[in-house]
């Protein structure tokens, strides 16, 4: 489970803690001091990512998001929001590679 800033580390630090799964986030920018990482917890190459976020309005920050996590050599083909502003989001992530799922 990987959490995008801000709200969407709230809700998927919980979904991970239920179903006892590791637990990720991503950074909004890379940190220039210590490992410098856009992804931070372990991250092994070829683990499935699933992002979770709050919300989706163009799809941009999933996407990027997506790109960090597949830089780290994580596998992202799945993103759930709970809302969805009907902008355009899905189709951006679909582009992309990634299930859309609104819950």
């Amino acid at each position: 489970m990987a959490g995008v800033p801000l709200t969407g580390i709230i809700f998927a630090s919980q979904v991970a803690y239920n179903l006892k799964k590791p637990f990720l986030y991503v950074r909004k920018g890379v940190r220039l001091h210590g490992r410098e990482r856009r992804v931070e917890g372990l991250l092994v190459s070829g683990d499935r990512v699933l992002l979770i976020d709050d919300l989706v309005t163009t799809g941009l920050t999933l996407k990027k998001a997506a790109e960090a996590v597949r830089a780290e050599g994580g596998v992202v083909t799945d993103a759930v929001v709970f809302l969805d502003r009907e902008e355009g989001g899905n189709q951006q992530l679909e582009k992309n590679g990634i299930t859309f799922i609104h819950c």
